[in-house]
């Protein structure tokens, strides 16, 4: 089945293909389901990996995913030794706000945002705005809040609506 939850992440892992350094993370309504969904990233690239393992060093388990473009990788005996600056990040992340403080996002999925029951919408999207940008006006990430329409069931329903009310392109100013 190829719906959002399966495309987000694909495309997910393609941007981070792409890039030279980032943060990317995934958040949903459980632990378990954000977990469900790195997985998806991580098996594809393991795949890709025995397609081109010449492309990219790794290192991985349940809860990451990092790796790098291996012209820029040093090696220290058996150990890959990653510089932090150069390094892509793909992990899910437990569902509360303060898992995603601290860190610049490059690019974040909330899946089945509008069935969240444990955190907090608006000061979830608060909290990333935070994290996606560079003073008041240079954004630096992305993010992806979908959901169902049929399993909308908490207080993110109204959130979304106001945040989309809110987003008119011709109402919004020169940023």
């Amino acid at each position: 089945r190829w719906g959002k939850t399966v495309m987000m992440p694909s495309r997910m892992l393609i941007r981070a293909l792409l890039t030279q350094v980032g943060n990317f993370y995934i958040q949903a309504t459980k632990d378990d389901k954000a977990e469900d969904v790195f997985d998806i990233i991580k098996r594809a690239f393991l795949a890709l990996q025995k397609t081109l393992p010449f492309i990219y060093d790794h290192t991985y388990s349940n809860k990451h995913l990092h790796f790098r473009q291996t012209q820029t990788i040093t090696r220290k005996s058996e150990k890959v030794k990653f510089k932090e600056e150069n390094l892509i990040k793909i992990e899910p992340l437990p569902s509360k706000i303060t898992s995603i403080q601290g860190a610049k996002i490059t690019e974040y999925f909330l899946d089945e945002f509008a069935s969240q029951e444990i955190m907090d919408m608006e000061q979830l999207f608060n909290t990333l705005i935070a994290q996606c940008t560079m003073g008041t006006k240079d954004i630096v990430g992305k993010l992806w809040m979908v959901s169902t329409v049929e399993n909308a069931k908490s207080k993110g329903v109204p959130f979304a609506e106001s945040l989309w009310n809110e987003s008119n392109p011709n109402e919004r100013d020169a940023n």
